[in-house]
């Protein structure tokens, strides 16, 4: 269960919940492999037996609240373009710009927009003459205060999280007599005053203005006169308290917020990710609503096991922010946000560099989409490089609305990673009188030692109808050439949307695939999700991952990513008639091109009654990591309330092992009748049973292979031969037992038997079964049985027989 408790961030919550348990992360760097589900289906072996898991699927770890860590226990400031100076609060947010300041009250996340008073000072007279000031004076900060430098006086605002103290301060007065302040308020708020000063509030909350107090050096305070005079607040000093001060003379008035729904918790929500490899950490960015109008960016840096958790604000302004999407650059150790700035039909692109540090130093404002450009921007996404080079750059890609109907386009432009925009936009589409939409970019370029290789695959949308939507795909260079322009990926006449695609496996020779998953209507049964590796731009295969495991209801939103050898995908799942949606994770094993489930339906998200969506899933290999992890960010909705989560996710060491060629009967039958029990090989003369063959360890080519094979249950002491197919027939007599592995066989190796009747391959030096069965480096399906000797009359004429199959996906 979801439990959302934001004073119990300080225990490592977050670090207690993240990734997989110990025990999981020791059994693989023992070579022990983590479970793994895996179907016959998944590659094209049409004439083989019925696959079997070896093992059920493990569970992720229990996802942990990232949004629960952010609250404003202290003040956050930026200064825009303009100079001006933000501060976010616990219940505010205030600006200082030049002579005046706004105070914009927190009235919570659903108030529909934004309900500032602006401050400024428009008159002060001392004795009845009016005391000349700098009304334009600049906004100074030191620390948690703000000072104008009015020339008689200082305008000065001391901020805590939960209040604005405004005061003025008279270091020397000229002369003495009565002082009175005139401060002019504008807002939209209803005004009303009572004991404690003046309200300016609604239905949602109230800003309390309260009465003022001066004081001097003595420190003792004292009330003086308030009042509300239409849009003017007048605050006056009498003449006898200003004729004894000593000292500095100081008048005092404070500003707060009351929310009326009581709480001061943000909405959090549309969260991305990515990872640094030089510093081991995530930046996890989200939208936090401060109101229906106002959107703010956060970004919260935290490591695999929380022994650092902190953040920093891309955007706490007025101007309204959303959409935000975040990639590594790991030459710089850098990450670049993007959103959409601004509201219809005049949004832009914009961005800011996030450095990878403790201190989270976040640069300035970059105007990503060119305003030479016509139109209305937005939907903005970012590729990272994970390539240690000077020429390593970002790419982002975003959604152009030119004419509201009919016409908008795909357009994409490089920033570097420090900061510079390259000054071209690249049209990835600019095709007259189509409909484009909700593109999508690879994390990164993908790994390679040569830079002609560092390409960013894009997919989106092609609206032909409100019924009909195709996937479309560009791939961009890391200079912005286009080395393959527009290129159909999915075009059924059922709908298909919401695409989302990786980049290039590593180089293990042969081809280098990529992946692409999208969402497509299969009519009566609603939505399921599809996956289709490509070589450059030729569909290689294509993988119905819900067929799978057949959960119903709909599912969809996928994300997928790229680990380097294995591609790994995670999905929405709506379950009815309750329309809650839950998410699940598969990894994909890719030989030759070919898709098969390593490990899946993994469940990310625990059940409960809120609504899980909006999952992001990025490797660490996407910012160059040799780690084998992943990490999931994904909104929990629960009545008013939305929260980022983040889980992780340790890859399988190796390809799955499934067991397949039973001589149990529920295949061909054995040739006398003599079934074993299931699973295991037909009957012999020794175990009624029948000899069984498993497997232990990891199926990965090269170092990584652990894989040990052992065969039970045969007679003791005899011969027996493992052996390799390249593929899998429906079962045929052999002796007496059935064999299923054939193609092009090779022998691993013959052994003699142990007393108890069992033998195991490799053992002591002998070579993995890898490097005997001369696997190509790229990876392999291959097909394993043990034929032992068994001369007693038993069954047939024939000597020997042969133990169940294993189906073995090798992977790089």
């Amino acid at each position: 269960m979801f439990v959302r408790v934001r004073t119990l961030w300080l225990v490592g919550l977050f670090g207690a919940l993240c990734f997989a348990p110990p025990s999981a992360r020791a059994a693989q760097s023992s070579g022990s492999k983590p479970a793994a589900r895996a179907y016959a289906t998944e590659a094209p072996d049409s004439g083989a037996a019925t696959a079997r898991a070896l093992s059920a699927p493990r569970a992720l770890a229990p996802a942990a609240s990232v949004s629960d860590r952010l609250d404003h226990e202290s003040l956050d400031f930026d200064v825009d373009a303009a100079g001006t100076i933000w501060v976010r609060g616990r219940t505010y947010k205030a600006s200082f710009g030049a002579g005046h300041a706004t105070y914009i009250p927190f009235f919570g996340s659903r108030a529909p927009q934004n309900y500032p008073l602006e401050l400024a000072l428009s008159a002060v007279t001392v004795g009845g003459d009016t005391l000349a000031f700098d009304a334009d004076a600049p906004a100074v900060r030191d620390g948690d205060t703000i000072e104008f430098d009015r020339g008689a006086f200082r305008e000065r605002y001391v901020l805590t999280p939960e209040s604005i103290e405004q005061t003025f301060v008279f270091d020397e007065l000229a002369w003495r007599g009565e002082i009175n302040v005139s401060v002019g308020v504008e807002t939209a708020l209803d005004r009303a005053e009572d004991a404690e000063g003046f309200r300016f509030g609604n239905e949602l909350g109230h800003v309390r203005y309260g009465r003022a107090f001066a004081f001097d050096d003595s420190q003792v305070k004292e009330p003086i006169d308030s009042s509300l005079r239409g849009s003017v607040i007048e605050l006056t000093a009498p003449a006898a308290l200003v004729e004894r001060a000593v000292g500095a003379f100081v008048i005092d008035p404070v500003l707060t917020t009351f929310n009326v729904g009581g709480s001061v918790l943000e909405d959090e929500f549309s969260a991305d990710t990515a990872y640094d490899r030089t510093n081991g950490i995530w930046l996890t960015v989200m939208v936090q609503q401060f109101s229906g109008a106002d959107h703010d960016i956060k970004v919260a840096r935290h490591t695999t096991t929380d022994t650092q958790f902190n953040y920093a604000n891309v955007d706490i302004t007025d101007t309204n922010w959303t959409d935000p999407a975040v990639a590594n650059n790991n030459t710089q150790n850098n990450f670049l946000v993007v959103a959409t700035v601004g509201v219809a039909p005049n949004r832009e692109i914009r961005g800011r560099l996030v450095g990878a540090t403790v201190d989270l130093p976040v640069g300035s404002v970059i105007n990503v989409s060119d305003a030479a450009w016509a139109g209305d921007f937005y939907s903005p996404d970012v590729g990272g490089n994970p390539n240690d080079s000077a020429l390593a750059f970002y790419c982002v890609v975003w959604e152009r609305r030119f004419t509201v109907a009919s016409d908008t386009d795909i357009l994409a432009r490089l920033v570097q990673p420090s900061g510079t925009l390259n000054p071209t936009t690249i049209v990835v589409d600019g095709s007259v009188g189509t409909f484009h939409q909700n593109p999508a970019i690879s994390n990164s370029c993908g790994i390679s030692a040569s830079s002609v290789d560092w390409i960013w695959n894009v997919v989106w949308e092609d609206v032909v109808s409100s019924a009909n939507r195709n996937i479309l795909g560009a791939r961009v260079q890391w200079n912005g050439s286009l080395t393959a322009t527009t290129f159909t990926v999915a075009s059924l006449a059922a709908d298909e949307r919401n695409p989302s695609c990786t980049a290039i496996l590593d180089d293990t020779g042969g081809i280098r695939p990529w992946m692409v998953t999208y969402e497509y209507d299969n009519g009566p049964f609603g939505t399921d999700v599809r996956c289709r590796t490509l070589n450059n731009t030729s569909i290689l295969n294509t993988f119905d991952l819900s067929e799978q495991f057949g959960g119903g209801g709909d599912e969809g939103r996928s994300s997928c990513d790229a680990e380097g050898t294995q591609f790994v995908v995670v999905y929405q799942v709506f379950n009815f008639p309750v329309p809650v949606g839950r998410l699940r994770l598969s990894s994909l094993t890719c030989v030759n091109g070919v898709l098969g489930v390593n490990e899946g339906d993994l469940v990310v998200s625990q059940t409960d009654s809120a609504d899980i969506q909006r999952p992001r899933v990025v490797t660490n290999r996407s910012s160059g990591s040799t780690l084998d992890n992943a990490l999931v960010v994904f909104d929990r909705d629960a009545s008013f309330s939305r929260d980022v989560f983040v889980t992780g996710y340790d890859f399988p060491a190796g390809g799955p092992v499934t067991a397949f060629c039973p001589g149990d009967g529920t295949g061909p039958s054995c040739p006398c009748g003599n079934n074993g029990l299931a699973g295991r090989g037909c009957a012999n003369s020794f175990h009624a049973s029948g000899a069984r063959l498993g497997a232990a360890g990891s199926a990965q080519i090269g170092f990584g292979d652990t894989l040990e094979m052992t065969v039970s249950n045969i007679p003791p002491n005899v011969s027996g031969t493992l052996f390799q197919g390249t593929s899998a027939s429906g079962g045929s007599v052999f002796g007496d037992g059935l064999r299923c592995a054939v193609g092009t066989v090779i022998r691993i190796r013959t052994k003699n038997a142990n007393a108890a009747g069992s033998i195991v391959w490799p053992t002591g030096a002998e070579p993995d079964i890898s490097a005997t069965g001369a696997i190509p480096s790229s990876g392999a399906v291959r097909y394993y049985q043990v034929m032992y000797r068994n001369s007693a009359s038993f069954c047939t004429p024939a000597t020997f027989n042969i133990s169940n199959g294993l189906r073995v996906v090798w992977i790089p």
